[in-house]
């Protein structure tokens, strides 16, 4: 575009009878200033996440109201944002992981009758009602799974096969299964429709891989020898780094009891070697920690997140150290996930997305047409971006998810993303917000 401006300023000022309007002439360029104007338009024109997975009046993924018509009931993973509404009062059977189904309890806070929980082993085909569904990996935190839904009741309701990502990390390491028996027959498969994981897909900025934020965490830790290490994490979540740290640094890792909990129940072991007399390495409940007032000796702080990745470091007056790392996908990894699959519809689960990353999301897919896109843009309400004045510091009504705004909200939530249902947020000032340690309302569980 610059380039095209300063070759019609020579143009003027040599010849000042010779001028072009912009957008006018029929030449390759201005054709490219077109699409660049139609990119803006795409970028502010806005549609909502499909938050409540149902399919048909039977099926429902992640959404759970006691008052539910559906008699199925799937679950993705144990994040507390997903599982919102399963409790000993839930009157239908919940299909997860086995893994989830093993530490359910522990996260819901209340023992679940035990006809409510139903584990799926991954890879095998369970067959319902007139109809089929498959959990497979998804590579993000313990238990969670994808779901393949299948068979003659998804033909009708669907026109055909539906993917549910649920939360998912496409690394490279991931994305190999694919390519072999073990899940290469989910790139045959023709979808109808896929409910799709954006999460970070508004961010186009490349991930590290979780093997990389491990030796990461190892360098920070090994570069304070005398200090005691605090890692601030949520009740699910890095499991595997924990453990991997411990066995590599052959000391052990002490966690906080409601995490230990479900790491023992996992199979985890966090105590490898002997105690180091020099310091000690504690991982902290993520939302309740504060530092000490007296400190006896030096404590470092180090945070396992994406988020001051994505948006900047940290502030002068935040001292604590971060190591990359993220359980969703990258922008770069949702498109290579989407280009080895057939599917017609995308139905965005995690924050509203414009219409200009609903067309990149489309184009990715191996049998993408033109025809097929205008189709899908009249099924998606897509409404102008209505611009907001913002005052840092402060957090306004759009920031939350449609209709889930309260005023008599006495809960908060801080930190990570990856357990933010809104997903990262569209201004820069909120995460600086975050890195000061500054509250946010938490919506209530239903």
């Amino acid at each position: 575009m610059k380039t095209q401006c300063a070759e019609w300023l020579l143009i003027v000022q040599s010849d000042p009878n010779e001028y072009r309007k912009f957008g006018i002439s029929d030449s390759d360029e201005s054709n490219s200033d077109v699409t660049l104007i139609q990119k803006d338009l795409d970028e502010n024109q806005i549609a909502k996440a499909c938050n409540k997975i149902v399919i048909g009046d039977h099926i429902s993924v992640d959404y759970f109201q006691q008052s539910s018509k559906c008699n199925y009931h799937f679950l993705t993973h144990a994040h507390s944002e997903h599982c919102r509404g399963i409790n000993a009062k839930f009157p239908h059977k919940v299909y997860c992981s086995k893994e989830t189904a093993k530490i359910l309890n522990l996260i819901v806070g209340e023992p679940l009758p035990e006809d409510t929980i139903q584990p799926l082993d991954l890879n095998i085909p369970y067959k319902f009602e007139n109809f089929q569904v498959t959990a497979i990996d998804a590579n993000h935190c313990p238990g969670a799974v994808m779901f393949v839904f299948q068979g003659p009741l998804i033909d009708e309701i669907a026109g055909g096969p539906i993917l549910c990502t649920g939360d998912f990390r496409a690394e490279a390491s991931y994305m190999r299964q694919f390519e072999n028996e073990k899940l290469g027959w989910v790139k045959d498969i023709s979808f109808a429709r896929i409910y799709l994981d954006n999460t970070y897909f508004s961010v186009d900025v490349a991930f590290t891989s979780r093997e990389i934020s491990e030796q990461l965490l190892q360098k920070e830790i090994m570069n304070h020898p005398d200090a005691d290490i605090v890692l601030p994490l949520h009740q699910l979540g890095q499991e595997r780094i924990i453990e991997n740290l411990s066995y590599r640094i052959y000391e052990p890792i002490f966690v906080y009891p409601e995490k230990l909990a479900i790491g023992k129940v996992l199979g985890f072991f966090y105590e490898y070697g002997i105690a180091n007399q020099k310091r000690q390495i504690q991982v902290v409940e993520k939302r309740e920690w504060t530092m000490p007032d007296a400190l006896g000796k030096p404590i470092i702080v180090i945070e396992v997140t994406q988020v001051d990745h994505l948006y900047g470091g940290a502030s002068e007056s935040d001292p604590n150290i971060r190591v990359p790392c993220s359980d969703h996908s990258s922008r770069e990894e949702i498109l290579k996930f989407l280009e080895c699959f057939q599917f017609n519809e995308i139905y965005p689960t995690s924050k509203s997305y414009s219409k200009a990353e609903f067309k990149t999301m489309m184009q990715a897919g191996k049998t993408f047409t033109e025809k097929n896109l205008e189709k899908q843009l009249e099924l998606h309400s897509f409404v102008e971006k209505t611009p907001e004045i913002r005052i840092p510091g402060r957090f306004h009504r759009s920031d939350y998810p449609e209709g889930e705004w309260r005023d008599d909200q006495e809960e908060y939530m801080v930190g990570d993303l990856d357990e933010w249902e809104e997903g990262p947020p569209e201004t820069v000032p909120e995460p600086m917000v975050r890195r000061k340690n500054l509250k946010r309302r938490r919506i209530k569980s239903i």
